[in-house]
């Protein structure tokens, strides 16, 4: 300690280290070729900054998915554009005027377009038998319509080239939909591709149309209520005639060689059962000529037991005859004539036409027969 205490060199350093820079001693020690080897040079870290303008897009700035037609986001992206026109100009060159003009409608539709054609085949590629042409920075798609004067001019302008999928080409799709009156699909395609080329326009306007609530209101199938099975005396087994139906049906008209053409009647009984069909003629509508068409059934078919018919009360369009024949002067007499019979006389419920379907099938089959 006490040599420490009187040593110089420990408590002041060597006495170069007061001098000048320039006046230290050189380090006069030489490395080995495998030395240098192992010492790297000094690492330094080096910072880049990239930086690029972006301006934003259209889509970003205005949102369509917040508008439900094209109409108004076209309005609306118009309005936006007079107010960015406005805002760099002096006061006394603004645009003050409420309506929008056709220039600025068209304008604001175009900023749209050249949007979407930006890179509207990146995965389909052009229609087939069409040719993609670039104009005004976006796609079109170039057909045999395209129509040049003399000067090489397009007459018809080329429709520009669109993507599939996007909200805009949707509400381009539904304005041209609701523009057509909700048309099929074929109209509304050939109206689309006037202005505009959707690749793959059919899946589109198919998307659309299915979309649409006034087409699928008109367009849905009536309501089919779940039906009732069928009444015993549908389905369980007896002979033919055992169960009849029966209506009336004409008048048809008779032609005869001593006589101009009469009215004739058809009185048509079917079984429940097998469908079977028996026509009797009654040439006049009175109560004989009724009771003299039942005993010709009988005795062709035999006796059934059971009678089903409409109520009548329901036929907008029959004739007295035929209120009087069930529900009128002559009831009593025909009531009695099937009780002697033993016949079941049932009428269909009222306001129901489709109790009686069954017979009214086989009046139309009779009819068309007879026409042809």
């Amino acid at each position: 300690l006490d040599s420490l205490r009187e040593d110089k060199l420990w408590w002041n350093g060597p006495t170069w280290l007061k001098e000048h820079i320039e006046q230290c001693p050189r380090p006069t020690m030489a490395l080995s070729p495998e030395e240098s080897r192992l010492v790297s040079p000094e690492r330094k870290r080096i910072v880049t900054l990239c930086a690029s303008l972006q301006e934003p897009s259209l889509s970003a700035i205005i949102d369509p998915s917040r508008y439900g037609t094209m109409e108004r986001l076209v309005r609306v992206t118009a309005y936006c554009c007079r107010f960015l026109a406005n805002a760099g100009t002096h006061a006394g060159e603004r645009k003050i005027r409420a309506r929008l003009s056709l220039l600025e409608l068209q304008d604001a539709e175009k900023r749209f377009e050249d949007r979407l054609g930006s890179n509207p085949c990146a995965s389909w590629g052009p229609p087939r038998g069409f040719v993609s042409i670039l104009g005004h920075g976006r796609p079109f798609a170039s057909g045999r319509k395209t129509v040049k004067d003399e000067d090489n001019t397009a007459l018809v302008p080329p429709s520009s080239l669109l993507p599939l999928n996007g909200l805009v080409v949707e509400l381009i799709v539904r304005l041209a939909h609701e523009s057509e009156l909700h048309a099929g699909l074929n109209q509304i395609l050939a109206a689309l591709r006037g202005r505009f080329w959707v690749v793959q326009g059919r899946q589109a306007v198919k998307r659309c149309i299915r979309a649409c609530i006034i087409c699928r209101k008109h367009d849905a199938r009536p309501f089919c209520p779940l039906m009732s099975d069928f009444p015993p005396e549908r389905v369980t087994p007896s002979f033919p005639f055992n169960r009849v139906g029966l209506d009336f049906a004409g008048p048809l008209y008779v032609k005869d060689e001593h006589r101009p053409a009469q009215k004739a009647y058809i009185c048509l009984f079917t079984c429940m059962v097998t469908r079977a069909m028996h026509l009797e003629v009654a040439f006049d509508m009175t109560t004989i000529s009724f009771l003299a068409a039942l005993p010709r059934f009988i005795a062709r078919r035999g006796r059934p037991s059971v009678i089903h018919t409409d109520n009548f009360r329901t036929f907008k369009q029959a004739d007295s005859f035929m209120r009087d024949l069930l529900r009128g002067k002559s009831a009593g007499k025909i009531r009695e004539e099937l009780a002697m019979r033993q016949i079941e006389w049932k009428y269909s419920t009222d306001r129901a036409p489709w109790c009686g379907g069954y017979w009214e099938r086989l009046v139309r089959s009779m009819k068309n027969a007879l026409r042809k």
